[in-house]
């Protein structure tokens, strides 16, 4: 039988693990996940939600358009710094 631990960091921020799960709960990070268009998606150093209005499978970003005003575009936003809110 596998053991799970949780851990309480705040209200929405656990993290549940076992040997071979780790989880995040609120936002998930795939390494293996490919971007599709109007995905939300949250930008590591940035604040707010955006939405992909494209993307570029062989250098591996995205654009992306803030998901409130003021409308910002930004272009070349790599993979492994986009997250995905549940």
């Amino acid at each position: 039988m596998r053991q799970t631990h949780v851990l309480g960091m705040s209200n929405c921020e656990q993290i549940s693990f076992s040997p071979r799960l780790w989880e995040t709960r609120g936002v998930t990070t795939l390494d293996n996940r490919v971007p599709e268009h109007n995905d939300t998606v949250t930008v590591e150093g940035r604040q707010g939600r955006f939405f992909v209005i494209g993307i570029d499978s062989i250098n591996k970003t995205v654009d992306v358009r803030s998901a409130s005003a003021p409308v910002v575009i930004v272009k070349g936003v790599p993979w492994t710094t986009i997250s995905y809110p549940d």
